[in-house]
This record gives structure tokens, C-alpha cells and sequence, in this order.
């Protein structure tokens, strides 16, 4: 469940399973490679807080840093400014109140 842009775990339910299905819609348009940095930002968004949201920093670490090099990862999306777009579009979901 969502308030304020914070999740908030639902007893019974995995911790990861009403934001991954909430976020299943807008990866899909993405291939395998560029839905997984996506779902990593959510992991680590979930783990360490909204900061993990920053694409820039996020591309210079481990997992993601492992997928190549950011204009090698922006490719994944389409570009820089699809990938752009895409963390753009989390951040937007997961701060819906």
C-alpha cells in the first residue's frame, strides 16, 4: 500500500509484490536487460530510500554499473532520454499518494 510516497508492507503479502505488480505495466515495453536495471532501482529504492532513484549514481554501481557502461545501459532503453523517461515514470508511480 502507498501513502505519501513511502511503502508500506500489507501482512501476508511479500514485501515486494504489490510494487512489483503496480510496476509490471510501465517495464514491459522495455526488453529483458532494461526491465531488470529498472527493477534493481526498485530494490534498491525499497533497501536504502529515494535516493537510489538517481539514475546518474545508479549507473556507476554494482549491479547495474556490471550491465556496461551508461551509453551502452541508456541503449537498453532506447537512449539517454528514454532511460530518462523511464525512471522519470517510476519515480512518478511510486510518489502517487
Amino acid at each position: 500500500m502507498f501513502s505519501g510516497g513511502f511503502i508500506r508492507a500489507r501482512p501476508g503479502f511479500a514485501r515486494w509484490s504489490g510494487l512489483r505488480i503496480l510496476m509490471l505495466g510501465p517495464v514491459n515495453q522495455y526488453g529483458p536487460r532494461a526491465r531488470a536495471i529498472l527493477i534493481v532501482l526498485l530494490d534498491k529504492y525499497a533497501d536504502f530510500g529515494p535516493g537510489q532513484l538517481s539514475i546518474s549514481e545508479a549507473l556507476q554501481v554494482p549491479p547495474i554499473s556490471e550491465q556496461g557502461n551508461v551509453m551502452e545501459i541508456a541503449e537498453l532503453f532506447g537512449g539517454a532520454p528514454r532511460m530518462k523517461q523511464a525512471v522519470e515514470r517510476l519515480q512518478s508511480l511510486l510518489y502517487q499518494g
